[in-house]
């Protein structure tokens, strides 16, 4: 249970055992009027040194008696679930997530301007946050409109950062992946820092995260976004350099080495073939020219090498698949994209 002060409130005096509150839930009525006092309890009895055999037993009895919207102004406007949260009792979150998600408006900010999205990948209690924030999305998706989802994933908080901001930062490559695949969008930027995608990842330090979001977005925008530098001036492969992250500045190396492989091998060899693709990102869909060089280079470990009806998935959402070809010039080649 939570230390009250010396007055607590007066809820507390009249229900201060497990015992008493149970009773005190199972014979009073639903009411608007007792949302903070409903709170308060739950905030007292519901916490991580509470006996396990109990908690659930006791969640049961508050999912149909608290609102779990209820933002309580004395603790930042900070919603119940949030506090499960806060007191990484991730699971005990999923719970009232699963049973109650009709109802819940994960969109809800508080003084941090953070909804529980925030609050789930900024936690330092990593049990179960992979499954809770998966709980959590598919819920948003599932009862809210395009527009409030759109809404509580687009957020930014006080600090200026954003939820795939923070992901990365933090080096959760699951969760970012996640919101990749929700069509986050590929130029978002930090307005204070200046920093993209590449950057955020580079500053959590998980390779893992820099080879998904490469691996994710399509060619065009890892280009430009990894030309792009902050207010330090920093591009994101210098950032890696002064924080001397050697995975990281290899993974960019690779990347800008292919480029110039691809640019010299179109600009020299007079017999390169180009083919239309079609290429699928977690944003947009589209036909593309590809030169013999390049797609040599995706499909080096398919037998059949490059020929049409060749297909190459990156991950459930990016691919490219060859669908025409081969043309002798480029212009040849656009002229026969058809969309």
């Amino acid at each position: 249970m939570t230390s009250e002060s010396q007055n607590p409130p007066s809820i507390l005096k009249k229900v201060d055992t497990i015992e008493k509150l149970k009773d005190f839930l199972k014979k009073k009525k639903k009411s608007s009027k007792d949302h903070s006092n409903y709170d308060i309890l739950f905030r007292y009895f519901i916490t991580s040194e509470t006996p396990e055999e109990q908690l659930d037993e006791l969640l049961a009895l508050f999912i149909s008696k608290l609102d779990f919207n209820f933002q309580n102004q004395s603790n930042k406007n900070s919603t119940p679930l949030m506090y499960l949260v806060e007191e990484g009792l991730n699971s005990l979150c999923e719970q009232v997530i699963h049973k109650n998600g009709e109802n819940l408006e994960l969109s809800k900010k508080d003084n941090d301007q953070e909804n529980i999205f925030f609050k789930i990948i900024n936690s330092t209690y990593d049990n179960g946050k992979v499954s809770l924030f998966k709980a959590a999305l598919a819920s948003i998706k599932e009862v809210s409109e395009e527009e409030e989802k759109k809404e509580a994933l687009d957020s930014i908080n006080s600090s200026g950062k954003s939820l795939i901001e923070c992901a990365l930062n933090v080096g959760n490559s699951d969760i970012s992946s996640m919101l990749l695949m929700e069509g986050i969008q590929p130029n978002i930027k930090n307005s204070i820092t200046g920093d993209n995608l590449l950057h955020f990842a580079i500053k959590g330090k998980n390779p893992f995260c820099l080879k998904m979001v490469i691996n994710t977005l399509d060619h065009e925008t890892i280009h430009e976004l990894i030309k792009e530098t902050n207010k330090d001036n920093e591009t994101p492969l210098q950032l890696a350099k002064k924080l001397n992250i050697v995975t990281m500045i290899k993974q960019l190396n690779d990347f800008i080495s292919g480029e110039k492989k691809n640019k010299i091998s179109e600009d020299n060899n007079e017999d390169e073939k180009y083919w239309v693709c079609y290429e699928t990102s977690p944003k947009r869909k589209w036909q593309s020219v590809r030169t013999q060089s390049y797609l040599n280079n995706i499909f080096k470990s398919q037998k059949a090498g490059v020929r049409i009806g060749a297909h190459k998935e990156f991950n459930p959402y990016s691919s490219i698949k060859v669908i025409s070809g081969p043309y002798k010039s480029k212009d040849e080649a656009e002229s026969k994209i058809t969309e």
